[in-house]
């Protein structure tokens, strides 16, 4: 009976501490948004760029669906073609000291999850294969975060499919991680140009990211688990690890077309790579490729006509240190990377670019 008498008590006491917690929470809240924490005049709240570094913050799914509509990196657009905001764009200063006084590219600071996006529209496109107007031009920056349940079905001809569906030569995609993914691509026609991070990335740079968890269907020419058409781009310290791709020709673990590519300290593993010609554990097409300290994992790559444990086509192919691996079960790509314990030699990357 004292115990019951306590109780009423006991509950008050714990509404209370709720309470103040919670205000104390909101207090804080609105203490950062009131901030301005690059002190370039612009309050949190207001300031698309809070800590100055030329990057718009992305924070939710609705911030990242606006990325489409400025794919230069300038502002925040909710309308497709404007700059948008640009308020508080910069305000920091680069490594070398000089001042950054404009935005050119979008960063993650939360993991989004598409998963009620049935039928995500990849950012940037390609008009004809390898005519790409309104690519992405700019750097995104994942910082480690996760864009998870991808979902891409896609029943007329496309020239770029995927989270990206086209990105320039001068952009970058840096540090992002996409789980769980399915992609449905196979109209009638002559598609090309399909990955889970980036259908078309020609002579781009992509660094420190990774697919897991996953499934391509295509009847498209270039594709690959992180990038379809990938000549002439630079990957570095990046992994897939997905079940099933399954394309026309070009087809690899990590780039499909990569001819001239250069791949560094990277790493694919699949359940099978099917395609009719130029199918490669790593790279498809690999002709003028430089692979340099990366790996295929699996026996898995069924084809035609030049099919490779590595790569495909292997014509002119410059491999150093970099081989194929049977063990499946017991080493994936993660683990293949750690048991290097290899260090991000990022000026070898920018060297090579």
């Amino acid at each position: 009976m004292k115990h019951l008498l306590f109780a009423p008590i006991i509950a008050a006491i714990t509404l209370i501490f709720i309470v103040a917690c919670s205000i104390d929470k909101s207090d804080k809240v609105i203490e950062l948004q009131m901030a301005d924490t690059d002190s370039d005049g612009y309050i949190n709240l207001y300031d698309v760029d809070d800590d100055g570094d030329g990057l718009i913050e992305i924070r939710g799914i609705a911030d990242f669906n606006m990325v489409r509509n400025n794919l230069d990196g300038t502002g925040m657009s909710s309308t497709r073609g404007q700059k948008g905001e640009i308020y508080g764009c910069g305000g920091g200063i680069t490594l070398e000291g000089e001042p950054i006084d404009s935005c050119h590219g979008y960063e993650l600071v939360a993991d989004i999850s598409l998963i009620d996006y049935a039928k995500w529209q990849p950012i940037g496109s390609c008009s004809a294969n390898n005519e790409c107007e309104d690519a992405f031009n700019a750097v995104f920056e994942g910082n480690g975060h996760t864009i998870s349940d991808l979902s891409i079905n896609i029943d007329r001809v496309a020239f770029g499919v995927g989270l990206f569906g086209a990105i320039s030569p001068e952009s970058e995609l840096r540090n992002i991680h996409v789980r769980n993914s399915m992609v449905v691509f196979e109209p009638e026609g002559e598609p090309y140009d399909v990955g889970i991070l980036v259908g078309h990335a020609r002579g781009a740079y992509i660094e420190g990211s990774s697919v897991v968890g996953g499934d391509i269907y295509t009847t498209a020419f270039d594709a690959g688990g992180l990038i379809g058409d990938g000549e002439g781009a630079t990957v570095t310290y990046s992994y897939v690890d997905v079940g099933i791709i399954k394309g026309a020709s070009e087809v690899g673990g990590l780039i499909g077309g990569g001819a001239s590519s250069n791949i560094l300290y990277s790493c694919a593993s699949a359940s099978i790579i099917y395609g009719k010609e130029e199918v490669g554990g790593l790279v498809g097409d690999g002709k003028n490729a430089m692979i340099i300290s990366s790996y295929a994992v699996g026996d898995i790559t069924k084809g035609e006509t030049a099919v490779g444990d590595l790569a495909g086509e292997d014509q002119n192919i410059n491999v150093k240190d970099s081989y194929t691996m049977e063990n499946t079960q017991e080493f994936g790509c993660f683990e293949m990377i750690s048991m290097d314990n290899l260090t991000p030699n990022i000026q070898l990357a920018e060297n090579i670019r």
